[in-house]
């Protein structure tokens, strides 16, 4: 027993001077920093204090839920291909001139005497004389006495006594205006006041060769999408004509949206090539108009076949987005105690929305029509700088792209 007590007590006197030992080395260490320059002792103590900081605010960052990425990307475009073609409808330029009847009459009976004068008055439109040709006033003659007198517009242009039957009476078109009146009247009786002239007319017609235009100017739609206007690069015009009476061609024209784009006679049986500046093409309907002036009357026409506009697309670059992952985050991902969620926010949940979407290069992707899209992406993800890249493959817009690190 006493043999215990005094290994307890040479114990208990070993606690005691190891104690002492360690205030010592304190007091030392107090001593040593008390007597340091001010500026040494404010550098040690602001280090010590910025080691402790740091590792807070790793440990608060390793736990933090956050935001890593949000973008607004927009319309994504897609194209199937960089070359398209726009057809359009083959047509024909051409003039056509036909006997046309201006005004007609059954049967009129015209006087004159000394108690009285009956006229025939008769007024007609000739819309564009330019395309009016071989103007001629006809009728025929049931009773005739006196001269029949034609005036046009106050000029006597037929004045005679005839027996024929049938007159036909050609209207200098030099007379002519859009309005026109024309008068047949009987010559007066002179002294023979007892007497009347008299002329019964039946089958009156006023005819001319009217050269109907319309078919000299042909119109046709086509349509351009969004996508294919955004990304335009080059366009190129190309048609086939044919023609007949090649003597008598005038200049064809060729407008799109009202921007001439061909003007000259072109080589029969032979195609057309021209540039087209982009600029003058425009997203949803478009025109395009062919049109000519042929020297009339004429047989002469143009048939365009194979109209094609082809269109050179530029390549779609996909847009790359970009976000870092902290080593301590990087280690909570993959512990699986934090999680990275890829989110898209889209302005609808009606249209169809499909993507292929790159990961740091891992595939995944996107096919559906809710407004919302989310997916959890720890598998695909790195330590320093992540990437996504989308590839859509259909034309959709996204709102919002988000990457979120989170529990």
């Amino acid at each position: 027993m006493a043999l215990l007590r005094n290994k307890k007590a040479q114990e208990s006197g070993g606690g005691t001077k190891a104690a002492a030992l360690v205030a010592i080395i304190g007091g030392l260490v107090l001593l040593y920093i008390l007597f340091l320059p001010p500026s040494e002792r404010m550098r040690l103590l602001n280090e010590t204090e910025e080691n402790q900081t740091t590792t807070t605010n790793e440990t608060t960052a390793a736990e933090a839920n956050v935001t890593l990425l949000l973008e607004h990307p927009g319309i994504l475009e897609y194209i199937s291909s960089t070359d398209y073609e726009k057809v359009i409808p083959s047509l024909s330029l051409y003039t056509k001139t036909e006997a046309t009847t201006l005004q007609t009459a059954q049967a009129v009976t015209i006087k004159s005497s000394w108690f009285s004068q009956q006229a025939y008055n008769l007024t007609f439109n000739i819309p564009d004389l330019k395309y009016a040709d071989n103007i001629m006033f006809s009728f025929n003659i049931d009773k005739a006495e006196g001269n029949i007198i034609v005036s046009v517009n106050g000029r006597e242009i037929y004045n005679k006594e005839t027996k024929d039957k049938n007159i036909a009476v050609q209207i200098p078109k030099d007379l002519l205006f859009n309005q026109n009146n024309l008068i047949v009247s009987v010559s007066s009786v002179g002294f023979e006041f007892w007497k009347a002239n008299e002329y019964q007319l039946s089958s009156l017609n006023l005819v001319a060769d009217i050269t109907d235009i319309s078919a000299q100017v042909s119109q046709s739609k086509f349509v351009i999408s969004s996508t294919e206007n955004n990304n335009l690069d080059t366009a190129t015009m190309k048609f086939y004509v044919d023609c007949v009476n090649i003597y008598d061609l005038s200049k064809l024209d060729v407008q799109i949206n009202n921007h001439l784009v061909y003007s000259q006679i072109p080589s029969c049986g032979d195609y057309v090539s021209q540039q087209i500046s982009p600029a003058i093409l425009a997203s949803g309907e478009n025109t395009i108009s062919f049109n000519t002036e042929f020297k009339k009357p004429t047989t002469a026409y143009y048939n365009i076949d194979n109209i094609i506009l082809k269109l050179k697309l530029k390549e779609i670059t996909p847009t790359t987005y970009y976000f870092d992952l902290s080593g301590e985050q990087f280690n909570a991902v993959k512990a699986g105690t934090k999680k990275l969620l890829m989110k898209f926010l889209f302005p609808d949940p009606v249209t169809s929305k499909k993507a292929d979407i790159y990961v740091n290069g891992i595939k995944t992707g996107i096919d559906t029509k809710d407004s919302r899209y989310n997916r959890t992406i720890n598998d695909y993800s790195k330590q320093g700088s992540n990437s996504i890249k989308i590839m859509p493959r259909n034309t959709f817009e996204i709102v919002d792209l988000e990457v979120r690190y989170e529990s």
